[in-house]
């Protein structure tokens, strides 16, 4: 996307909106410094830079998304399948089952056992094969959650152009109309298939590991530090900074407890300068 972000020269100093990258040997972190320009200039940051994390948009899809959209799917699809496995149970005087014991008890057995345990083989195969999506969406294996959910989605009748809807819905506007990301198109390197900010996930670094190329960091021996790779434009970093900041707004308090806290407060400060004086 022409203009969505600039490649600062190795001589600029690093400034916000720059987003960093780090590789080590177990893991590699992006981030996006959200430090307030005139902060670094005038040197009122403490000396660290604040930045949030970024992901690539199909981690985010896999790690954040898919697993919320299986809980999503489990408590739907649970529910006609409880109803008729309860009944069951209630037939041999057995205590009935919540959605979670219920599968818990599928992933730990097995559709087979499951069924045989309950006495349902020759259940309806609507009920069978909802248990059946039911076990290969949840079991616990190292499948992704995204192929989880397309090995169950013809045992649910679900279609995968309307499952990758979901996603696209989601990634645009979040699950409750506001998201606490924001998702940003290609940018450079391994991020050119888009990336998500995670406005939660805000971490704290040192500027003399934050090195502005690849290079210096290598000629300075710090091959696993922070390096930029490239700066947003500044519309589009001070909107990732305004959400972030307006996700965190400050909530307007009673005002009991604002006079309350006056008052704690003067105790404190009278209370010390006493044992001073």
């Amino acid at each position: 996307m022409n203009g969505l972000y600039t490649t600062p020269s190795e001589s600029q100093d690093i400034r916000q909106g720059d987003i960093i990258f780090r590789k080590t040997r177990t893991e590699q972190t992006y981030g996006l410094v959200i430090t307030a320009d005139c902060d670094i200039a005038r040197g009122k940051h403490g000396n660290h830079y604040t930045w949030i994390k970024v992901i690539p948009t199909a981690e985010y899809l896999e790690k954040n998304w898919a697993p919320t959209e299986i809980k999503k799917i489990q408590s739907k699809q649970s529910k006609t399948v409880l109803d008729y496995v309860n009944k069951k149970l209630r037939e041999q005087d057995l205590n009935t089952l919540s959605e979670e014991t219920m599968i818990s008890w599928l992933t730990e057995t097995g559709v087979n056992q499951f069924a045989a345990k309950l006495g349902i083989q020759e259940c309806p195969p609507e009920i069978l094969n909802i248990i059946t999506g039911l076990y290969k969406i949840s079991e616990p294996s190292e499948t992704s959650s995204i192929d989880k959910i397309r090995a169950a989605a013809a045992f649910f009748k679900l279609k995968i152009e309307n499952i990758a809807l979901n996603a696209q819905q989601n990634l645009e506007k979040g699950d409750d109309g506001f998201p606490d990301f924001f998702c940003l198109p290609g940018l450079c390197g391994e991020l050119e298939n888009g990336c998500v900010a995670l406005l939660r996930h805000i971490y704290s670094t040192q500027d003399e590991t934050i090195y502005t190329c690849e290079a210096n960091a290598k000629i300075d021996g710090n091959p696993n530090s922070f390096y930029r790779m490239c700066r947003l434009n500044d519309r589009v970093k001070y909107s990732i900074v305004q959400k972030t900041t307006f996700l965190f707004s400050r909530i307007g308090m009673t005002t009991e407890f604002e006079e309350h806290t006056k008052n704690i407060v003067k105790q404190n400060s009278d209370k010390i300068f006493e044992e001073v004086a």
